[in-house]
């Protein structure tokens, strides 16, 4: 019978069936799973709509060979070849493969079919196909997961095993207990205790394994000892933990094992000393009252300590105001004689009074402020100079005290026009402190060189070079080395016979680094000093400012006369202050501590004050507490509030903060300059008259 003949019987059979089988159909395509019906050489005849939702495939596309386009083709031949295995051998088929769909999506089937015999031994398969992806996701998913649990555990550092519940037999280990029982993990497995320790060991460890499966609760055996190949005598801290099924009976025995073996020992030691101890009983009596009293000893010193900290921190700002204070006298008290008659040698050296003074005030900050320092917080502002005019200043500074130890002092700087970009203060600051070193360890008599000169580096970046060069009395060369760090000389004695503190070189090195550059030296003892040092700098797109001379100008007047009430301790500033405030038109009232000014506020009638300056560190009562005072007096009788202007000679921020807080109205820092002087009375005293106490809070 041909092929076609075959089929067309078999078709005719199906019509027989299904109408002897009214609604047989209807039932086939009703159900969830995919049906198809295929004759013995695998073309299809029929699918279900089941089939179809599986596949993405309509029937017609189905029919014949077409059903096998769905495969996924890794799986087309292995399928194939088990249907056809199946139909020579007349046996059941069923396979797992993969589908992929017209979407494009993998989707996991189970595939099974039976031959079925119709009249006239005519045979076709009818078959099923479940759709079975979560399944085989979850069954990967597990998988990974398996795998990965099993990762953890292998590479644990410590002992993992697990015991069947019932015969103690091992059935996993992992790869730290192979290394610690020295006993490979495969002949472990499906053996118990017996068949690797002594019996008296095996037989503990099978105690403790079934008292944790009796119970049914972890338990932890603190020293577990165990003989080891490998190892010898080891001792295991253990926990034994029983896992159960999902019937709720005991299983496996999970075990976790950590060597102590060297923790015991360590205990042991202790414990002999401890008996040692006890033995010795009086003599550590003794030794205890020692101990208790060196205790004290060292809270004492770690007080010490932490009052020596904060006493850094304090030591800074009495040191700026300590420093200030005589500034603020030396720098008010110029500017009063510059602004007297005086011939032109006399305005001259004043007038270099007054730019040392400004040029000290420029880097004070920096040089009290050691924390700064070490912190690397120091800045660099680069201005448009003269490549020659720093060292020029610098030398100018030294030439008194040079003529008085008949000291040749001479400058080399270079004929140039052209401006440069670098910090000129901070330049400065360098050759003097290089230039003070010179002229103070050079015998009378001796010399001291200055030289300066521009290289070319690039289009528009230059190195500038200088040289301090003397004939003094040198740096040993074991020496040269420490000069650098903070409070070091050249020797021991150097303090005693020159004084500084040795904090002039360190200064120097940082400045220079944080400029680009270097410094180095070379010296010998009794043959001089060399200091040269180098920093890149830039051309100037500009000209620099010409420098500003002190001249003579009369004082500035107030536009009208203020009642002015100064709060100041220091005699000196006094005068001054009430000198220069005269001079601005000013009726002035003096009170040297902060009960004093209470007491005149007290006196006089109400708001007989325009303006009040207050100093705010002195004897008795100091500024802050004597402001607090004042605006709590206002606020309770509702008076005018009186402007408060503090004279501080402290720099940092938290004072300038305390200011505020205590009800200062404005600061003005020490040394008080004429013009910001001024300025401050001229600003509030147009506000003074409508300043009242419930205008601003305090």
């Amino acid at each position: 019978m041909g092929e076609n003949e075959h089929s067309n019987h078999l078709m005719a059979a199906i019509e027989r069936l299904q109408r002897r089988g009214i609604g047989l159909i209807g039932v086939i395509e009703s159900l969830p799973v995919g049906i198809f019906i295929a004759d013995q050489s695998g073309d299809c005849l029929f699918v279900n709509r089941h089939w179809c939702r599986i596949t993405g495939m309509t029937a017609e596309e189905a029919v014949g060979r077409g059903w096998t386009k769905a495969l996924h083709p890794e799986d087309l031949k292995p399928v194939t070849d088990a249907w056809f295995q199946s139909a020579i051998s007349g046996t059941h088929f069923k396979m797992e493969y993969r589908y992929i769909t017209n979407n494009g999506e993998l989707c996991w089937v189970i595939g099974q079919a039976a031959a079925i015999n119709i009249e006239n031994d005519l045979m076709f398969w009818v078959g099923s196909v479940t759709d079975i992806t979560d399944r085989k996701l979850f069954s990967d998913k597990a998988k990974n997961s398996e795998r990965f649990l099993d990762t953890i555990v292998d590479n644990m550092p410590v002992m993992v095993f697990v015991k069947d519940a019932k015969n103690l037999r091992f059935v996993r280990i992992n790869k730290a207990g192979e290394e610690l029982l020295g006993i490979p993990r495969l002949e472990m497995l499906g053996k118990t205790d017996f068949d690797f320790f002594p019996l008296e060991q095996a037989q503990f460890f099978a105690q403790r394994d079934q008292q944790v499966l009796a119970q049914g609760r972890p338990i932890e055996i603190p020293a577990e000892p165990i003989l080891t190949k490998n190892k010898g005598l080891r001792y295991l801290m253990t926990t034994k933990v029983p896992v159960y099924d999902s019937s709720g009976r005991p299983e496996y025995l999970l075990g976790i094992s950590y060597d102590v073996t060297d923790q015991r020992s360590a205990q042991e030691t202790i414990r002999g000393y401890v008996d040692e101890l006890e033995q010795r009983k009086s003599q550590v009596e003794e030794q205890a009252n020692e101990l208790a009293a060196q205790a004290r000893e060292l809270e004492q010193a770690k007080n010490s300590a932490e009052a020596a900290t904060h006493a850094k921190s304090q030591f800074l700002a009495n040191m700026s105001h300590e420093i200030r204070t005589p500034m603020n006298a030396i720098i008010g008290m110029t500017d009063l004689v510059l602004d007297s008659s005086l011939d032109n040698e006399q305005r001259e050296m004043l007038q270099t009074v007054r730019s040392s003074a400004d040029h000290l005030l420029a880097i004070l900050n920096d040089i009290l402020d050691l924390s700064k320092i070490e912190a690397g917080r120091m800045e660099i502002s680069p201005v448009s100079m003269q490549p020659a005019q720093f060292a020029k200043r610098a030398v100018k500074l030294f030439e008194r005290n040079a003529k008085s130890k008949e000291i040749r002092l001479s400058l080399t700087v270079p004929e140039i026009t052209k401006a440069i970009l670098a910090d000129e203060t901070r330049l400065t600051q360098v050759v003097v402190n290089l230039l003070s070193n010179a002229i103070k360890f050079t015998p009378n008599g001796g010399n001291v060189t200055v030289n300066v000169k521009l290289e070319d580096k690039a289009s528009d970046e230059l190195l500038l070079r200088a040289t301090v060069e003397d004939d003094g009395i040198g740096i040993p060369t074991d020496r040269i080395t420490a000069i650098f760090e903070p409070f070091v000389q050249g020797e021991a004695s150097t303090t005693r016979r020159f004084g500084g503190t040795g904090l002039g070189l360190a200064i120097t090195r940082r400045i220079i680094s944080l400029m680009g550059g270097e410094i180095q030296v070379e010296s010998a003892p009794d043959k001089g000093s060399r200091f040269s040092f180098w920093v890149p700098v830039r051309l100037a797109s500009e000209e620099p400012a010409e420098q500003v001379k002190l001249e003579t100008k009369p004082s500035p007047r107030l536009s009208s006369p203020l009642n002015i009430l100064l709060v100041e301790d220091n005699p000196i500033n006094c005068t001054l202050a009430a000198k220069v405030l005269e001079r601005f038109g000013c009726l002035v009232h003096i009170a040297s501590d902060g009960h004093e000014a209470l007491d005149l506020l007290r006196k006089k009638p109400e708001s007989s004050f325009d303006i009040i300056l207050m100093d705010c560190e002195m004897p008795q009562m100091n500024g802050f507490d004597a402001t607090e005072a004042i605006r709590t007096e206002e606020r309770s009788k509702g008076s005018r509030r009186t402007p408060i202007i503090a004279m501080t000679a402290h720099s940092l921020e938290t004072v300038q903060k305390k200011c505020a807080e205590s009800g200062m109205d404005d600061y003005i820092s020490k040394p008080i300059r004429l013009e910001e002087l001024f300025d401050k009375l001229t600003k509030w005293q147009h506000s003074s008259r409508s300043y009242t106490s419930s205008s601003v809070e305090t």
